[in-house]
């Protein structure tokens, strides 16, 4: 922890070089600088500034059109086998395709997205994608073969994948990095709720025969909650604030005016069609760039899509485990997924208190050390020497003088960094791997059933520790292009959230459970930590490096 130096907030030279010899300041302050100082809005019209209600509304809604396109997904789990024979399906693969399908778009349509939120603004691709989610998604209710229920599940992940792609860009644009925690928190309830909420629906209405309302009530829900949407919810992106306001003042029409080709500058902002081409070749090509070019975005989004594709494994095995081994009934069986949303919730919540608490003690620690380090180079002299000539004296004086005229660090000025979020990514390879190990061997053995399920509660919660600290480490570090690189970090939890529900079957029958959870739970052990140490120590040395994470271009 000693490796990480501060930035501090004293006099700075044009260079940008503070007078204490640090150069570089986080990218979140950077953004903030570069976007109050000449924006085109007033203070309170910048979605930071806003009432707290405002603010909260906006990330409410949209933490609730996330949960919606996370059931979705694992809806079907519980009566997988009773679809698939309704519809025909004769293969397993295809089967378990049908399941995972949702997957692969939800996660690459990100990738379309986020940077697009970065052009359009993050309200405009919310509404277009959540429309397209609704749509599809009541067709998979619809479908009477296996091609059509891949097809339209997935089309209708591509559009699910609005609320993920633009959340934690929103979260960025309304929320600092001290107060950001619990924004966090319950965003990140929305995917992990619905992996548990989803199944539960399911359950009881594929048993009682009705599996195509699990898509009815789904899309009805999502079709009410975008009509209010469409009245309440606000644009939080500062620069497409900025452009909309400066087409406003310079249109010639009387602000109570309406006209269609008003309401297209302001959609499109006023760009001709080469401009908008060549930009939005840049930003969809922007999270390929930084997948590729940032080894922090590698290192996390690999430990990231192994915890989810734990996560969805878990979630798909929970039918077997508990109707086939334990003999429950589909809808009691069910039941069980009411562990994994304990153990989201009991995550969350301690992840919530606890990161924001770590960060500000590591900050409080760090200006002790800059200020007992600042006292410590203070020249000190005794002047007492009568042999000391008067001009040597009057000439050390005036040195010491200059010394104690310079900024004095304090413990409230140092700037946190984003490796303070870390931490709890350890605690997760940890956790995680010890619930996983419970919930294994109790199955195995065939113990109470209420065993299994409380490894299910410490599995999830390790896993929401590890979901909360590494999105709040790449907001933190990305802030600008914090949809980008959260966009750049799903490619890889894509082919896990596919992959995982595939193999489960095949693994759990030649390893049992017990064997095959303390596989997975090696696996995390032996990268979770390796991977946050390294991100620890040299995290400072590849952001300095990073031109996205200095707010470039």
């Amino acid at each position: 922890m000693s490796a990480h130096r501060e930035s501090i907030q004293t006099d700075e030279t044009p260079s940008g070089r503070t007078t204490n010899g640090h150069r570089e300041e986080p990218s979140e302050h950077k953004h903030e600088a570069s976007s109050e100082n000449g924006s085109a809005l007033a203070p309170s019209e910048q979605p930071r500034n806003w009432p707290a209600g405002r603010k909260w509304l906006n990330h409410c809604l949209m933490a609730i059109f996330c949960l919606l396109a996370n059931i979705e997904s694992p809806i079907i789990a519980p009566g997988l086998a009773v679809i698939a024979e309704q519809l025909g399906v004769k293969s397993q693969i295809v089967e378990f395709m049908i399941f995972s399908m949702f997957q692969v778009t939800y996660n690459l349509g990100s990738f379309i997205w986020g940077p697009l939120s970065e052009y359009f603004g993050r309200v405009s691709i919310l509404f277009v994608g959540t429309a397209i989610f609704a749509t599809f998604n009541l067709a998979c209710g619809l479908a009477q073969t296996p091609a059509q229920m891949l097809i339209f599940r997935f089309l209708a992940g591509i559009g699910g994948a609005t609320p993920f792609a633009v959340g934690f860009g929103t979260i960025s644009d309304c929320f600092d990095a001290d107060s950001r925690s619990q924004a966090i928190a319950i965003y990140n309830l929305g995917p992990s709720l619905g992996n548990t909420l989803g199944p539960m629906m399911g359950g009881f209405l594929i048993q009682a025969g009705l599996w195509r309302w699990c898509f009815f009530i789904l899309s009805i829900a999502t079709f009410a909650m975008l009509a209010i949407s469409v009245v309440v919810m606000r644009e939080t992106y500062l620069p497409v604030l900025e452009k909309r306001k400066r087409i406003r003042m310079e249109s010639s029409e009387p602000r109570s005016s309406f006209s269609l080709n008003h309401l297209a500058r302001l959609i499109l902002l006023d760009t001709n069609a080469s401009i908008l081409r060549a930009e939005m070749q840049t930003a969809i090509a922007r999270p390929w760039i930084m997948l590729g070019t940032q080894p922090i975005i590698q290192a996390l989004a690999l430990f990231y899509a192994y915890l989810y594709g734990l996560m969805l494994l878990s979630s798909a095995t929970f039918p077997d485990l508990f109707h086939l081994r334990y003999h429950q009934e589909l809808g009691v069986a069910s039941l069980n997924y009411i562990s994994l949303t304990m153990g989201f919730v009991i995550g969350s919540q301690i992840c919530a208190l606890s990161i924001q608490r770590i960060y500000e003690y590591l900050v409080k620690r760090q200006g002790r050390k800059a200020s007992a380090n600042q006292e410590a180079q203070l020249p000190s002299q005794d002047y007492s020497d009568s042999s000391q000539s008067s001009t040597d004296a009057a000439n050390d004086k005036e040195q010491v003088a200059v010394s104690t005229t310079q900024p004095q660090v304090r413990s409230d000025q140092v700037q946190g960094i984003p490796e303070y979020r870390l931490p709890l990514t350890i605690a997760s390879s940890l956790v995680a791997p010890i619930g996983l190990f419970l919930y294994g061997w109790s199955g195995q053995y065939l113990v109470h059933w209420i065993v299994p399920d409380i490894g299910a509660i410490i599995f999830t919660a390790g896993v929401m520790l590890g979901f909360q600290s590494i999105n709040g480490y790449l907001i933190d570090t990305y802030a600008r292009y914090a949809s980008s690189a959260l966009g750049a970090l799903l490619i890889f939890r894509a082919v896990t959230g596919f992959s995982f529900p595939l193999f489960a079957k095949y693994m759990y029958d030649a390893l049992g459970y017990g064997w095959g959870n303390s596989l997975l739970a090696f696996v995390a052990i032996g990268f979770g930590i390796p991977a946050s140490l390294a991100l620890w120590f040299w995290g400072p040395k590849l952001r300095t490096k990073s031109p996205f994470a200095a707010g470039g271009s």
